[in-house]
């Protein structure tokens, strides 16, 4: 399927990525620049970060939400939040708390219990499920089991 990089644009053959070859190896040496200076300065705070190594708060806390960066130093704006409550979460989109309410009213739509406020039809519900999976490798994407 042909898509426009999130990116930079470029239009590019997509495999399922919504970012080009070109964005992803940037991304990669990103991440790898930040590691490496994390490596020296643990503690190094996101601006530390970003004058060390050019890379943009965005895509720091990019990384971060993504669960493929910690910072040891918690300041205002890089703490990750639950999609669904705003609770503070050290990585991923949602927490415990809401990840298991979520999975205990699907399962009442399932048993044909009348479905609760927080999501609506049993099709919104599925397709929520499904896009949560489908974010978490290794997750079945209709059972979000391992």
């Amino acid at each position: 399927m042909l898509r426009h990089c999130s990116d930079c644009q470029e239009l590019f053959v997509s495999s399922g990525s919504v970012r080009c070859r070109r964005c992803i190896g940037s991304l990669a040496a990103d991440l790898e620049r930040i590691r490496d200076f994390l490596r020296s300065e643990p503690d190094a705070d996101i601006n530390a970060i970003i004058a060390a190594t050019g890379v943009s708060r965005r895509r720091i806390l990019e990384f971060i939400q993504q669960g493929r960066l910690q910072l040891k130093t918690k300041e205002p704006g890089t703490a990750n939040v639950c999609a669904v409550c705003r609770s503070p979460i050290p990585l991923g989109r949602i927490c415990g708390r809401c990840l298991l309410s979520l999975g205990q009213q699907r399962g009442r739509q399932d048993a044909g219990v009348e479905q609760g406020p927080l999501l609506g039809s049993k099709a919104s519900t599925n397709a929520h499920l499904y896009a949560l999976a489908r974010r978490r490798p290794g997750r079945d994407a209709r059972s979000g089991r391992l």
